[in-house]
């Protein structure tokens, strides 16, 4: 590809993407190479750990998705999760077709394995991340503070948890899904018992309550 800048006389190379700390950024700034990417390293692993076992126990599976498959595909969800359907339904494949090798789970519907199994949707893991991820910035529990995000809502003493975020302007798609600004919606929703809670897991078990059946909500 062409050069735009120079660096001491020295051209700079442009690039469509990098990789930097494991997540590969387009330089639209997207993440479908990412993304491809990964769903291709969790299938490669997800048929030699098929190949290499003969246990399809529940139990059993779901130890090998926790422990092999599901690090690979969620990892750093909250950089890379845009909210682009095509990208949820191709990382959301690798764990459809794991579940189906489950005994007795092959001929079940989707829904219906999340369900027996106790899994959440992929769509709903990214969803919680980013809310757990909310809550440990105003928690003090991160490293990245409100300020360096967020904009605190003025009513929020009044209306909602003490913790609202403003709504900020974005002018561009991109910039809506960013983190920072698709949060603010349902981090904003929650209830104040959910968001003041004393602990993390306290959080989390609030979370989950408050999610309900949305946890097994999928992107068709």
């Amino acid at each position: 590809m062409g050069s735009f800048y120079n660096l001491d006389g020295v051209p700079i190379q442009s690039s469509s993407s990098h990789k930097d700390l494991g997540v590969t950024i387009e330089s639209n700034l997207k993440f479908h190479q990412h993304i491809r990417s990964t769903v291709n390293k969790a299938g490669g692993i997800s048929s030699n750990l098929l190949k290499s076992t003969v246990c399809r126990s529940a139990d059993f599976m779901i130890a090998l998705l926790i422990s092999d498959i599901r690090p690979l595909t969620d990892f750093c969800s909250q950089l890379w999760n845009l909210g682009y359907l095509g990208d949820l339904r191709l990382v959301e494949s690798v764990q459809r077709r794991w579940t189906k090798q489950v005994q007795g789970l092959y001929d079940v519907p989707y829904l219906e394995r999340l369900r027996r199994l106790d899994l959440f949707s992929v769509k709903a893991r990214m969803e919680r991340y980013d809310l757990i991820t909310c809550y440990k910035i105003f928690q003090g529990l991160s490293p990245v503070s409100p300020s360096d995000l967020f904009v605190m809502a003025p009513d929020a003493r009044t209306r909602g948890h003490r913790f609202k975020i403003q709504v900020q302007f974005a002018a561009t798609d991109v910039r809506k899904k960013f983190f920072s600004h698709r949060v603010v919606e349902p981090w904003n929703s929650l209830p104040s018992d959910v968001v003041e809670a004393s602990s993390l897991p306290v959080f989390k078990t609030r979370l989950h309550r408050f999610m309900g059946d949305g946890l097994f909500h999928y992107i068709d």
